[in-house]
Parts: structure tokens; C-alpha cells; sequence
């Protein structure tokens, strides 16, 4: 994924991304705060929280988790913020010493992204040995489900594809993911998405938000963190797992089960190698240059 791994930790592209919470159901409000995700998906990624906490708390100090990545939903975005809320209230409550900046605290420190930008990195260069976690959600297409080559229209309704994969799967959305990887996006004379672009894509998107704050912030360890959207997800861990393959094989080796709303997947990269964690597995990942092997997983 970057050709400078291995040679520096401020180098490596690492990230956790995780699905968005729990949507409404159908006729609920949703929640004002968080619009897109209900109630209970807003108690759900605040308690999600936790397992980011315990990565700030064994990762290298001087890392700078950049939460940044949303799709085109507004579930994604919203599920970031509440996940950030969850890590600052348990970051304050373990005393840990993690500043966690959010949008408000962003917004607050100037008028213009110039100068918010140039404040804040000006704070965390200062103090270069503190984790630290910088939460601001932005629309980036890659992560998206909407679109060309995507699962739904621009105007949000499902594709011809998409349509055809939920009625043969009865709306079954196990099955669908299934299906949709055995097929590889193709099924008659109706193509979709190809799930191994779709992982590659949400790969690009990473490394587009790693050089972004690469650039404010050199020197520094950046780690990405983002929120998307199931089956997408899926294809990504699938693809990172099982040597850029997307296969049914690969789905099986993750587990074989659509990933769970809040549920996070993790990759690492140090001058070591790089590993993938993810449903309680362990996966080592070829690097480019690497000889290919079956992966490990604990």
C-alpha cells in the first residue's frame, strides 16, 4: 500500500476502520445529535469506544490518530462523532494522558481552515511525544456506497445490480455479501461493483488521508481511522487478509460473516512487516516486494 513502509515508523500506513451504528428503524426520528443513527447506535459507539482507548493505550507514543474518514452517508459521519465522545469521555475517566481534539474543538481555534489548521498542528508538533487523537469526518468518496460503480444510484435508490442481488438473496444481507464476492459483481448481463476495486479503492482513500496529514504533521506516526459501511468493509478485510484477493475462500478465512455495526478491523505497519487484526484474528500481511504466503492468523 505505500512503498516507503518499513523504513521509518512515520512512514507506515496504518488504520482501524470500523462500520457505522445502528440506523433508525423505519419511522424513528433518529437522533438529532447524531442524525442517521438511532439511540441505541449512538450507546453502541460510545461503548464501541473502548477498543480504540485500548489501542491509544499499547500503541507507540507520539502517534497521532487521524479520525477523518466518512462515507456519503451521514450514518458514518455521525457514528465517528459519537465513537469520539465515547474515547474522550473513557480517555478522561482512565486519566490517560491523550488529548482528544473533536470538531468543536477544531472549529473553535480560528475562523479559516488556515488557521485552525496551522493552530492545531502547531499544538501537537509542540508536544511530538503524546498519542494523540485528532476527530474530524469528512466525505470521501472512496468509502462511499453511491455513485458510478457503487451499490446505489445518485439519487440513493439501489442500482438494476443491487436490486437483482437483494431479491435473489429474499433482502438477506449475509447472503447478499456472499453472493455478491462468489459472483464478483457480475451476474447475467447485470454488473456491479468488482469487490476487489472496491477494497483497493477504500485503500486509496486511506493513503489520500495519510498524505493529507502527513504533510501537516512531519514526522509524526499517522494512524487513519474511518467509518464505512458493511459489504464494502467486508471486501477490504477480505482483500487485506487473504493477499489482495477477494474471494469466497478469503471471506472464509475472516469468518465468512458480514461485519457487525461498530466493528473494527485494524491494520499495523512497522519496520517488521505489517498485521491485520480483525474478529478476533491475527493476519500477517505481505508487503509490496514480499513474497506471498497463506498469512497467519492467531
Amino acid at each position: 500500500m505505500n512503498e516507503q513502509v518499513g523504513k521509518s515508523p512515520e512512514d507506515d500506513v496504518g488504520f482501524i476502520a470500523a462500520r457505522h451504528s445502528i440506523k433508525p428503524k423505519k419511522g424513528e426520528p433518529g437522533s438529532e445529535e447524531y442524525p442517521g443513527i438511532s439511540e441505541e447506535g449512538i450507546e453502541l459507539a460510545r461503548e464501541s469506544a473502548a477498543s480504540w482507548v485500548d489501542y491509544l493505550k499499547n500503541t507507540e507514543p507520539g502517534t497521532v490518530l487521524f479520525m477523518a474518514g466518512a462515507s456519503d452517508q451521514i450514518r458514518t459521519k455521525s457514528t465517528m462523532e459519537a465513537i469520539t465522545a465515547g474515547i474522550k469521555e473513557q480517555v478522561a475517566a482512565q486519566g490517560l494522558d491523550v488529548p482528544v481534539y473533536d470538531r468543536q474543538d477544531i472549529i473553535a481555534r480560528g475562523t479559516g481552515v488556515s488557521e485552525r489548521i496551522k493552530s492545531l498542528t502547531g499544538e501537537l508538533q509542540s508536544q511530538s511525544e503524546r498519542t494523540a487523537v485528532v476527530s474530524f469526518p469528512m466525505f470521501l468518496s472512496n468509502l462511499g456506497v453511491g455513485g458510478e460503480d457503487k451499490f446505489l444510484e445518485k439519487d440513493g435508490t439501489l442500482t438494476p445490480y443491487s436490486k437483482d442481488l437483494m431479491a435473489r438473496n429474499e433482502n438477506n444481507d449475509q447472503r447478499c455479501v456472499a453472493s455478491w464476492i462468489q459472483e464478483q459483481g457480475r451476474h447475467e448481463d447485470l454488473v456491479g461493483p468488482n469487490p476487489t476495486e472496491i477494497a483497493t479503492d477504500q485503500l486509496k482513500g486511506v493513503q489520500r488521508l495519510w498524505e493529507f496529514a502527513r504533510r501537516q504533521l512531519p514526522g509524526r506516526r499517522i494512524v487513519i481511522g474511518a467509518v464505512g459501511h458493511s459489504w464494502t468493509l467486508d471486501a477490504l478485510a477480505t482483500f487485506v487478509a487473504n493477499n489482495g484477493q477477494v474471494t469466497p475462500e478469503g471471506f472464509q478465512k475472516i469468518g465468512g460473516q458480514m461485519i457487525k455495526e461498530t466493528q473494527p478491523m485494524r491494520l499495523e505497519m512497522d519496520a517488521h512487516g505489517a498485521k491485520f487484526y480483525y474478529a478476533d484474528q491475527e493476519f500477517d500481511v505481505p508487503l509490496e516486494g514480499e513474497e506471498e504466503g497463506e498469512g497467519q492468523k492467531e
